[in-house]
């Protein structure tokens, strides 16, 4: 049982009408947006096996739908390296940071990466109330 039941991410209306998303990949790409859309240089840095998790689906689920975005060129992957170890980060394409439509977004750099972040979201069998702030935006 999850112990953060008030927790949550928002499922704007073009994510169903323009971009025409259902299900799984809805889920997904609302999880993701819910960090791109905050500045151009916003990446979603959790795991495959996290956003199963959080959103309770198989990881292959995950990976299935996460395929899926990126050949729809909705979502692009990036990988990184913290600490010598690859992390794979997500982000959104076409999105503005100025309300919740659509326009042109660059790629984001890997200049500004919050190792707490990465940490938190690819080890989650350490919570500690210093992570709730990376939690509350993606858990329903």
């Amino acid at each position: 049982m999850n112990k953060n039941k008030d927790l949550f991410f928002k499922i704007y209306l073009f994510m169903l009408n323009e971009l025409e998303l259902r299900g799984n990949e809805l889920m997904i790409y609302a999880v993701i947006y819910s960090y791109t859309k905050k500045s151009q240089e916003s990446c979603f840095y959790g795991s495959q096996a996290y956003l199963g998790r959080c959103l309770n689906l198989t990881r292959q689920s995950v990976s299935k739908s996460i395929m899926s975005l990126i050949k729809k060129k909705l979502i692009a992957k990036k990988t990184i390296v913290i600490n010598s170890k690859e992390v794979q980060a997500y982000y959104c394409l076409n999105v503005s940071t100025e309300g919740d439509s659509m326009s042109k977004k660059s790629t984001p750099s890997s200049t500004a990466v919050d190792t707490n972040v990465i940490k938190a979201l690819h080890n989650t069998n350490n919570y500690t109330n210093n992570d709730k702030n990376f939690y509350n935006n993606i858990i329903i």
